[in-house]
């Protein structure tokens, strides 16, 4: 255990603290899944070029209010407090939405931007409030910036949009969309736990979750009953029982890049309770230095529960985590490749050492390229 050095209110902070500290297992390997998707990658790069985030900075500092240290001071205080919590050195801007949905969200393709939206402020106090701040700069940490921007794009605008900019067909787009959203919906558990991290309050963050399921009214006297929102979670997962209403539920999920409010209360719940969590907050993490290691392989240990690990290993024996590959693995799936080999058998990515190839339109193609970033083309063409 160390001294972790602390805020002025009192919250403990995470120096240098990486985001494979928190991210939720099924975040990043759902990820990887959504990367192996075929046309996914050429529907990113056509997403970055057509939306950019100058379309979004248009409406957004032309209709919203930009908050800052002259602009509710004191909202910006806590968005700044929890940008030190979670070691995030550069600050998204941060505007506030006349909207009275209660939401909030992070959008950005390269530069993020973090607006909130007014009922969510007035609905929810400092704490929960810190929450949500700690929840969207998650996003920041994690690095989701294009990924969840494409997912909201998918929400607004729907799959028929893309299918008639990209010229593809529904066959094409319907995994690609459903692939995104799955991912999108265990990313949110990943921002959940940074949004713990902030508060350092398992209730509070658990109420701020359960409010965004409509559990919330300011007007009103009565208070909301966590207890009552965790009992509601586990009879949504009794219903699973049913084959009917399982697929009632794989129905809805389809079209949604969030998960069900109610259920990440109780998810938020448990994992407070955990020794992942308790280590933590006991300044036992992965640090930046620590996850630039197990990137390039040098790390002997699994970053979660610190069993020893053989050379090459994907998975950690002790506690199921995702190891990243170390030299002897493939750059696009990650998985253990033979040193002989040009091509990855599982998942088409050439490899290091492999004889230099150039595609139709003249660029050659690095190892680890698995599309031509020209004109892409998704295979090399001669060598």
């Amino acid at each position: 255990m160390r001294e972790l050095p602390k805020t002025a209110s009192g919250k403990k902070t995470f120096p240098q603290m990486s985001a494979l500290a928190f991210q939720h297992k099924a975040d990043l390997e759902a990820l990887e899944a959504f990367k192996k998707v075929p046309m996914a990658a050429t529907i990113m790069r056509k997403v970055n070029e057509l939306w950019t985030e100058k379309l979004f900075y248009v409406k957004t500092i032309g209709d919203d209010l930009r908050l800052g240290p002259n602009q509710y001071p004191h909202i910006w205080e806590m968005y700044v407090e929890a940008a030190r919590i979670l070691d995030v050195p550069q600050l998204p801007d941060l505007y506030l939405d006349t909207s009275y949905e209660v939401n909030a969200f992070a959008f950005g393709m390269k530069k993020y931007t973090i607006v909130l939206n007014s009922g969510l402020v007035d609905l929810l106090d400092d704490t929960e409030l810190m929450a949500v701040l700690g929840h969207e700069l998650g996003h920041v940490k994690c690095e989701h910036a294009l990924y969840k921007s494409l997912a909201a794009i998918l929400t607004d605008l729907g799959g028929d949009v893309l299918t008639s900019f990209f010229g593809v067909t529904q066959l094409i787009m319907l995994p690609i969309q459903a692939a995104l959203f799955a991912w999108s919906r265990k990313a949110e558990l990943s921002c959940d736990r940074a949004a713990l991290l902030c508060t350092q309050d398992p209730q509070a963050t658990a109420r701020a979750l359960a409010k965004l399921g409509g559990g919330g009214l300011r007007k009103r006297q009565d208070t909301l009953n966590l207890d009552e929102v965790i009992a509601q979670a586990k009879d949504y997962e009794k219903l699973d029982d049913s084959i009917l209403l399982k697929g009632m539920q794989l129905y809805q999920h389809w079209h949604s890049s969030h998960p069900y409010p109610i259920y990440r209360a109780k998810l938020i719940s448990e994992w407070a309770a955990t020794e992942e969590y308790t280590k933590i907050l006991a300044g036992e993490y992965v640090t930046h230095a620590e996850a630039a290691a197990i990137r390039r392989g040098q790390s002997t240990s699994c970053p979660r529960c610190s069993m020893g690990l053989a050379p090459n290993t994907a998975f950690c024996p002790g506690c199921g985590e995702r190891i990243a590959m170390g030299p002897a693995g493939c750059p696009g799936c990650r998985q253990p490749v033979d040193p002989s080999w040009a091509v990855c058998t599982a998942c088409g990515t050439r490899l290091a050492g492999a004889a230099a190839t150039t595609c139709a339109c003249g660029t050659t193609i690095k190892p680890g390229w698995k599309f031509c970033q020209k004109c892409g083309a998704s295979s090399p063409v001669s060598t």
